[in-house]
């Protein structure tokens, strides 16, 4: 992958390997690596489309298309207003059903002292 990422023009982000930027064309590529996933996001497209393309016959990947979770988080983006919302919502939910708490209502109430 280093090699890939080197002949790219890559340089890590702070202090962690896993957080890469690439630019292409005046362009920045942002990239985040945790085991073999990736996250790659880039503001124009075609750029980010090509290098994807690269890095993919490089290494043989698949796209599993745009991203919706991450690192146990929800993500959800909105294309015409330029954001995107995190949410940990989907994750502890699946805490909740996998350890047999998603159904039970809570026995006692907090009550606020004043």
């Amino acid at each position: 992958m280093s090699v890939f990422l080197q002949c790219e023009g890559s340089e890590a982000v702070g202090f962690q390997e896993s957080r890469r930027k690439v630019t292409i064309d005046g362009h920045r590529i942002l990239l985040r690596a945790h085991i073999e996933d990736f996250v790659i996001a880039c503001a124009r497209r075609p750029v980010l489309d090509a290098f994807c393309k690269r890095l993919l016959e490089a290494f043989e990947g698949t796209y599993e298309g745009p991203l919706e979770h991450y690192l146990g988080c929800e993500i959800a983006c909105d294309l015409v207003a330029s954001t995107a919302q995190l949410s940990p919502t989907h994750d502890a939910q699946e805490v909740f059903r996998i350890f047999g708490f998603w159904d039970n209502l809570p026995r006692i109430k907090p009550t606020v002292q004043r």
